[in-house]
Order: structure tokens, then sequence, then C-alpha cells
């Protein structure tokens, strides 16, 4: 199964921890997963995360402890023996969401060790373009929403090509 992933988060700068905010998955079968981290340092944040994803954070209705959170995620992936992950420049969205394991050595045994980049596979299929996003940027689920629609537009492109994307 696909998964698409997006993270909001908190980050200090060299050698300083990156502090989960948000994590929203959606399920190549339209499933979604939200989720809002009620533990955060919110008061670590910088005037951009003020500015840019506070606004479209609601812990009162989707917060929940840290160390639950994890618990949720694997329950929402149940039975998936080979789960399949996109993001979209998600370099930082793959440590965050690891890091609700704990370390690399505690994933799932069924998760793999790399997340698929939108991105890369734009780059590597030589699409100049992807669809505009049309809702509210900066939150975790509308983001993983657009991934997804990016990964469609992107097997498409390649299938026009003569590309079949097996991922």
């Amino acid at each position: 199964m696909l998964y698409f992933i997006d993270t909001e988060f908190i980050e200090l700068g060299p050698n300083k921890p990156i502090h989960f905010l948000s994590l929203g998955v959606v399920r190549e079968d339209g499933a979604e997963f939200y989720v809002e981290n009620a533990d955060a340092p919110f008061d670590l944040a910088n005037d951009w995360v003020k500015e840019n994803v506070f606004p479209y954070l609601n812990i009162n209705k989707y917060g929940v402890p840290f160390g639950k959170i994890k618990w949720d995620l694997l329950n929402f992936m149940r039975d998936d023996s080979r789960p399949r992950f996109w993001a979209n420049c998600g370099a930082y969205d793959w440590v965050v969401l690891c890091q609700l394991f704990g370390d690399m050595n505690y994933l799932p045994s069924t998760f793999p060790f790399f997340c698929n980049d939108i991105k890369q596979l734009q780059t590597h299929l030589l699409c100049s373009n992807l669809p505009k996003q049309g809702s509210t940027k900066h939150n975790a689920l509308n983001d993983a929403w657009h991934t997804k629609q990016c990964w469609e537009h992107l097997k498409k492109y390649g299938e026009e090509k003569g590309i079949i994307l097996n991922y």
C-alpha cells in the first residue's frame, strides 16, 4: 500500500532536535490519518512556524500524547506487510515520522528505511510541472493529499511516456 505523508515541525538548527507538531497520512485508497503532538514544545517555535503552521493546528481536537501517536499510526496501517511511503521534498518528513518510533533500530520490521520523494520522481521523469495545491498549505493532512495528487499526476505522466511506475 502507498502512504502519502507530510509533517509539520519545529526545527532549531544544527545539532538541535526536530520537534514534531503534526502528521498527515493519506493511503492510496483515500483513507486518511491526522494527528497533532499534544506534547510539542510550542514555545520553541520560530516566527515562521507561528505564522504559517500554528493557525492550522487544533490541539483540542487532534492532539494526542507523543507516546501514543506511533500506536495510532500502526493501527491505521495494520496488516500492511509492505508499506511504501511518499513525501514531497520529504527528507525531514521521513526523519520526523521515523523518530516517532525512537531511532531507525526501532522502526517496524515492515517499514522500509527510506521514503520515496515526489520531487526526485519529477526530476527523473523530466516533468516540468506539478499540480498546484488548492487547499491550505502547511496543514499536514492537506499537504499529504497534495502529495498524493502529485504522485497520481506523475504516474499518469510516466504512463504517457511509456514508463510504468511500480512503486
